[in-house]
């Protein structure tokens, strides 16, 4: 029961992780205390979610990594990637990014969760992931809005916030 539910509650955070409509109200996380999902569950979960909008891509090809550390260096990868595709024009394969990094956010909380951190080191990665979540939900709202709004998206307004993030992370993956 409590696997079904917090798969459920993953496929409902997966569907709307970055996808929201301009006009949808931005999704609820769910409590630090909820059950947390396995790696497996996430790419099942990723494999067979609907966004509510079409565009190519295939969530079956993203490789999760097995550690925190591994996907700590994805997220500051991915989020590399985001600055340079919004600064060189190319809204849809950001847009493309910014769902890999929304899946890779549920990911790191289920590898914060299942690690060997201390109780408040976990909180401090929660709140750095939240973080995260902001940033790219923010950005992926605006991707999906119309055509003005899509050209004024600046990562840098929300860099220091996920450099921040991406710091905290980094420095507690540092003992695993």
């Amino acid at each position: 029961m409590q696997r079904t539910l917090g798969l459920g509650i993953l496929v409902g955070m997966l569907a709307v992780c970055g996808c929201a409509e301009p006009s949808a109200p931005v999704a609820a996380r769910p409590a630090a205390t909820a059950p947390t999902a396995t790696a497996s569950d996430v790419k099942v979960a990723a494999e067979n979610h609907d966004h509510g909008h079409d565009h190519d891509h295939d969530h079956a090809d993203e490789q999760l990594p097995k550690t925190l550390p591994e996907a700590v260096e994805e997220m500051e990868t991915l989020c590399g990637d985001v600055e340079d595709m919004l600064a060189g024009g190319h809204r849809d394969d950001a847009d493309e990014k910014v769902h890999m990094a929304g899946h890779l956010i549920e990911h790191l909380r289920g590898l914060v969760a299942g690690s060997s951190l201390a109780d408040d080191a976990k909180k401090s990665a929660s709140a750095a992931l939240d973080g995260l979540f902001d940033c790219f939900d923010t950005i992926d709202t605006a991707l999906h809005a119309t055509d003005e709004a899509k050209q004024k998206i600046d990562y840098a307004d929300h860099e220091p916030k996920i450099e921040t993030a991406i710091g905290t992370l980094k420095d507690l993956a540092k003992g695993l």
